[in-house]
């Protein structure tokens, strides 16, 4: 019944309402529905009732933090409709996060693009939300070739259903999306580069991530923040309902 709903959905450009698309099942690189036995994995910061926040363990800058949900799904263009005002939330609270830890604004993105997709670009097969401390002031996004701006994630879910998968970024609340394989996604990707300082990987067309003893104590700094933060934070209660907030870790600490 849910898969002719679904079918039905997806005839009339219409996106998923209560239930996600399917995704198959996960593989062997989709570390957060199959974290490594031996080697470091990240710790929940924050769960809420569709997604699980946490810090990147190998991130393009300090304070990189992913929401990622817990059902096993190819991207965000493929969630109901009824979880965006919960992701809308969580990327309310983890901005104030960063703000609050880091002194620093953050820019959002997402490889829309999974296997079998013309740029198969993601390297954990499973959606997740990038949000990324940057410094200085918020410059506009330059026109980048074959990108669209958008809304809300409501945009996002129709643009996956009538172009295939994408390439998202926002920055400053400017929301763009793009083809996966498109000349735009270079462009796009060469954009956060700049924002951040970060090294630029000409095979990967992408900033580079940190990994090792450096990319260890850049989590390790994050946690020891958020702990920091946590303890004295006051959200507001109206966004925590929204973010359907159900677990806010304390006390959180490098695991390995």
């Amino acid at each position: 019944m849910k898969e002719a709903v679904r079918s039905f959905l997806r005839r009339c450009h219409m996106p998923a309402l209560l239930v996600p698309d399917p995704a198959g099942a996960p593989d062997m690189t989709d570390v957060f529905c199959n974290p490594p036995e031996n080697g470091p994995r990240a710790t929940n910061l924050l769960e809420s009732q569709h997604f699980r926040v946490l810090g990147s363990r190998l991130p393009l800058a300090e304070g990189h933090v992913l929401i990622v949900p817990k059902d096993h799904i190819r991207v965000y263009g493929d969630i109901p409709v009824t979880w965006h005002r919960e992701l809308e939330a969580l990327i309310t609270i983890v901005r104030t996060f960063q703000q609050d830890a880091y002194g620093r604004q953050s820019f959002a993105r997402e490889q829309g693009s999974p296997p079998g997709s013309p740029g198969n670009r993601q390297s954990v097969r499973h959606a997740h939300f990038h949000l990324i401390p940057y410094s200085g002031s918020t410059p506009p996004i330059p026109d980048i070739p074959d990108a669209k701006p958008i809304r809300s994630f409501w945009d996002l879910s129709k643009y996956r259903l009538r172009d295939g998968y994408y390439h998202y970024i926002e920055v400053g609340g400017d929301r763009r999306v793009m083809p996966d394989d498109g000349h735009g996604v270079a462009s796009a990707e060469w954009m956060l580069r700049e924002l951040i300082g970060n090294v630029w990987d000409p095979v990967k067309l992408q900033p580079t991530k940190f990994e090792g003893k450096r990319a260890a104590e850049m989590y390790s700094d994050l946690c020891s923040r958020w702990n920091s933060w946590i303890a004295t934070a006051t959200i507001d209660p109206a966004v925590m309902r929204r973010a359907r907030v159900q677990t806010i870790h304390k006390d959180v600490a490098l695991v390995s």
